[in-house]
């Protein structure tokens, strides 16, 4: 009796012990689901950011440049350290170059520092807004003289871009891009901020992408 008492339990604990390990053994659902809803989710994000990136429609570009290194960036420093937040919106053949008037003339840096202070470590101004809203027209004054228009994105399209001043022809002369995108789509975009224009972009597009062609920076004494 006691050595079938014996026999009984061992088998039991035997069932037992199997039952745990195959418990163990089996992946948990909730943790395979988990794993695609997160790379389904990254995909989603990668390819909206994609899109947005490439759109022809400036305005949806032009939320997407501004969202990923203007709001809340310090955008001078990304310029300034070639951060790939900002070089991404450039393009390599039409290149990039800044306006900034170092006395009375606006001149044009087109390699870097761009004329950014040469520091070790640049700090420009952070944009203080996280969203702004869209206007496609151009503003009423806000350069040198105070707009009524409200705060807001405003971006418009333009035929050329501003004259420079050339230090050693000591005149001005016509921006223009290489003479491959010279026909290109150009657009104009004013950031206005309590009743001024806080930075202006130029955009052109190429085979049918949005790039970042020029920052003005010039102030109203150019």
């Amino acid at each position: 009796m006691k050595n079938n008492l014996k026999a009984f339990l061992f088998v039991v604990s035997i069932i037992f012990m199997v039952s745990c390990g195959n418990q163990q053994s089996k992946p948990s659902n909730n943790s395979t689901n988990d794993t695609i809803k997160n790379d389904s989710l990254k995909q989603t994000t990668s390819n909206t950011d994609s899109a947005s990136r490439n759109s022809a429609d400036f305005k949806i570009f032009i939320n997407y440049f501004l969202h990923t290194c203007y709001y809340n960036n310090n955008l001078d420093s990304l310029v300034f350290s070639s951060s790939t937040a900002v070089t991404s919106f450039m393009n390599s053949e039409a290149g990039f170059a800044r306006y900034y008037n170092r006395g009375a003339f606006c001149n044009l840096f087109s390699s870097a520092p761009y004329d950014y202070p040469f520091t070790d470590k640049f700090y420009g101004e952070k944009c203080m807004y996280n969203d702004l809203n869209l206007f496609n027209k151009k503003p009423v004054e806000g350069f040198c003289e105070e707009s009524k228009d409200p705060n807001g994105v405003y971006y418009y399209q333009v035929t050329e871009f501003p004259d420079a001043w050339d230090m050693n022809k000591d005149k001005a002369v016509k921006t223009k891009l290489p003479a491959k995108f010279e026909k290109v789509d150009k657009m104009k975009v004013d950031v206005l901020v309590d009743k001024y224009i806080a930075k202006q972009f130029y955009f052109a597009q190429i085979e049918n992408i949005w790039y970042l062609v020029y920052i003005d920076d010039c102030d109203c004494s150019a």
